[in-house]
Formats: C-alpha cells, sequence, structure tokens
C-alpha cells in the first residue's frame, strides 16, 4: 500500500485436501471504515485489497479462494513481503514473522499460499492481550459474513537461502 500503516499479520498453515497449506492474514488495527459506492460499507485497508485484485470472500460451508493474478508473496532472508499489481510499494511491506513449523515447506510444495485480508480477525484483541486468538474459521466467517474479508491464492517463492 503506498501509505505506511502498521499492519498485524500471522502465518499458519490450514488443512486442505490432506495436506497442509500455508496463509497468511492480515489485519489493520485502525479499522478505518468507508462505505463504498452502492455497497456495503467496508474498511479502507479491505477496500485496497479488493481494489489491487484480491477477492471478496463468500459466505457458506466453503470458502473459494480463487487465484489473485499478479500478486506475489516472497520470503527473503527471513523477512516476508507482499506485492500486487497495482500498487508500487508493496501491499505488505517486508516483516519477520513467526512462520510455524512446516510453513516453508508448505508454501513451497504448492509455490503459492492463502492471503486473508480483513477486519477485526483477532489479531489486535491478541497482541493487545485482551484475548486469546480466534479459531481461524471463526475468525474467517465473521468477518466474510459482514462483508469484510479479502482473499486469493498467492504466487510464493523465496530468496536468500
Amino acid at each position: 500500500m503506498a501509505e505506511t500503516t502498521e499492519v498485524l499479520a500471522r502465518a499458519g498453515l490450514i488443512p486442505h485436501a490432506g495436506q497442509p497449506y500455508a496463509y497468511l492474514m492480515l489485519e489493520d488495527p485502525r479499522r478505518s471504515v468507508v462505505v463504498e459506492q452502492g455497497g456495503e460499507p467496508t474498511t479502507v485497508f479491505v477496500a485496497a485489497a479488493l481494489a489491487a485484485g484480491l477477492y471478496l470472500a463468500n459466505t457458506g460451508d466453503s470458502l473459494e479462494v480463487p487465484t489473485a493474478e499478479g500478486w506475489s508473496a516472497e520470503l527473503r532472508s527471513g523477512r516476508l513481503s507482499l506485492t500486487s499489481p497495482e500498487h508500487r510499494e508493496p501491499f505488505l511491506p517486508s516483516a519477520t514473522l513467526q512462520l510455524p513449523h512446516g510453513w516453508r515447506t508448505a508454501a513451497r510444495y504448492d509455490d503459492d499460499i492463502v492471503v486473508f485480508v480483513g477486519d477485526d480477525l483477532g489479531l489486535a484483541r491478541e497482541r493487545s492481550g485482551s484475548a486469546g486468538p480466534l479459531p481461524l474459521g471463526q475468525a474467517l466467517a465473521r468477518a466474510a459474513e459482514r462483508g469484510m474479508l479479502a482473499v486469493g491464492t498467492v504466487a510464493y517463492h523465496e530468496a536468500g537461502y
């Protein structure tokens, strides 16, 4: 994103077709809400992700995660960055994240990761210590039901390893 802002991020693994699948979850703790023209209110951060090519998450029993063309995630010397085709600056500037055991292996196996950009995913509450982490499915479902979750499958590569 062009303007600098603190973005909360968590990397994790979710089961998919019997295999672990790497994901990256992003949340803007400022939660600046805007009303999209002719649509539901969303946050500036989610609106930027949608405008840059991620997809509004569906609601229902199964979350569909289409390929986000032109997006890429790069792990370089222990720092993860996320770029979109619509921004000159990285959508997520290079950040050091706690990667769970098996995350890199899963990301390299598929050459992609799932990216979730949402509002109130629990990362801000978790960071402040006011609450523990929400179960992933619950956090994503709540955000999707409110129209506050952008998703996409993003190409992944590593450099400097």
